[in-house]
């Protein structure tokens, strides 16, 4: 039998130190083009050093970024552990890695928001749900996150402009994305809904996706419609069966989805019983 300990691996976010690495080369290029009518040095020299100070300015701005720990579960053998709970809840913080994990094995890391705001906008502690799976045996234990769904609430002028292209959903910040409560909010984006490619339970977390939408629905009639951008051909998919047609004022950019209010609630896809804040499904 193995045991199953938690593993802490250290590592860089890439998509920081891209971004990072680009603005410091960016501002040394500009620094070296206006150096150079200055600098009487041959031309082969002048490279030479340019291409060691770009080396130099990279590997500082590498080590510049902050560090992440990251707690690291070991892979889930069906054989040798068995599922004795799963459990669907609103997030808390300490998802985070677990999440991350599931988001760049199923969606493009270059699409997603930055982390620091993600991270805001899960303290919020009703936009983000998240499933949870216990394995057991004997008395081995072990937890993972097996899927995901955020809900952004919008304002009409940021939907709009989502919608005509000129506002990526990944470059929403905190501030573009009022409480559920708020009576300005005019749609329910659909952001991510990502899970385990094992997990088995998929279901599971969409029909209570589908609950919390109708949820807010009725408790907040300011809302117009949900909308979403399906990225992949099981989006699409799902997108169809729900019945969300594209935006028509569109013209450029990603396709955008929608679907308002009283077609969703009459929806026969939306299960039946009331949204519940905690499910729990022992085996």
């Amino acid at each position: 039998m193995v045991g199953f300990g938690d593993l802490v691996k250290c590592h860089r976010n890439p998509r920081v130190f891209i971004g990072r690495a680009f603005g410091a080369s960016a501002v040394l290029l500009g620094l070296s083009l206006a150096a150079y009518p200055l600098v009487a040095v041959d031309k082969l020299y002048f490279g030479s050093a340019y291409l060691l100070a770009e080396a130099v300015t990279v590997a500082v701005v590498w080590f510049l970024v902050p560090q992440i720990e990251e707690v690291l579960h070991p892979h889930l053998a069906p054989h040798s552990l068995q599922k004795v709970r799963t459990e669907i809840r609103f997030v808390t913080t300490t998802d985070f890695a677990g999440m991350d994990r599931i988001f760049d094995a199923t969606l493009d890391p270059e699409q997603a928001m930055d982390d620091a705001d993600f991270l805001e906008l899960m303290k919020r502690g009703t936009l983000v749900r998240v499933m949870q799976e216990d394995f057991g045996m004997g008395s081995e234990r072990i937890s993972r996150i097996a899927g995901y769904y955020s809900l952004w609430p919008l304002k009409e002028g940021e939907f709009d402009r989502i919608v005509q292209g000129t506002l990526k959903e990944e470059n929403l910040k905190p501030c573009d994305i009022p409480d559920l409560n708020d009576s300005s909010v005019y749609v329910l984006y659909l952001s991510e809904v990502c899970s385990e490619n094992d997990a088995d339970h998929r279901s599971m977390l969409m029909r209570d996706m589908l609950r919390y939408i109708a949820q807010l629905l009725r408790d907040n009639p300011n809302i117009d419609k949900i909308a979403t951008w399906p990225s992949s051909e099981d989006g699409k998919r799902w997108s169809d069966k729900l019945g969300l047609k594209p935006c028509r004022v569109q013209r450029k950019g990603r396709r955008i989805y929608a679907l308002d209010r009283r077609a969703v609630l009459a929806s026969p896809y939306i299960p039946s019983g009331q949204f519940k804040e905690r499910v729990v499904v022992t085996y």
